[in-house]
């Protein structure tokens, strides 16, 4: 009499187990699936907005900022613009701590400070 409320007509049951199974697997495919085609580059990250870092690196009596700060890359592109402000940073990278750091395959661009102009003209070698 139990059984009997938990068939469809043509004895078939109401709930089956493997086929909720198969519909759940079906629909996580679906969204990995989706999820890795929606970033283009292979390796890129998701993006996480990051400011400009205060360095204690001092030039024109104020110190400088940088986006990448005592950290290797590998295969990014990083436009040295503080993501919250959109102001330029002044350096793109810079390094202050002992260790080992890379730039392997990446590009860091957008920074704004340049060093002045000397005043003086450089000494001929002749």
């Amino acid at each position: 009499m139990i059984r009997a409320a938990l068939t469809r007509p043509f004895g078939r049951q109401a709930f089956a187990p493997r086929r909720v199974l198969l519909v759940a697997a079906a629909l996580v495919a679906s969204i990995l699936i989706a999820l890795v085609l929606t970033v283009s580059p292979a390796n890129a990250l998701p993006f996480i907005p990051t400011p400009c870092q205060a360095t204690t690196f001092m030039r024109d009596g104020m110190p400088l900022t940088t986006k990448v700060l005592n950290s290797s890359l590998l295969n990014q592109d990083v436009e040295a613009i503080d993501d919250f402000t959109g102001v330029p940073c002044h350096m793109g990278a810079f390094y202050d701590a002992p260790g080992s750091y890379s730039i392997v395959n990446s590009s860091v661009h957008g920074s704004t400070y340049r060093t002045p102009a000397p005043s003086t003209a450089l000494p001929s070698l002749t």
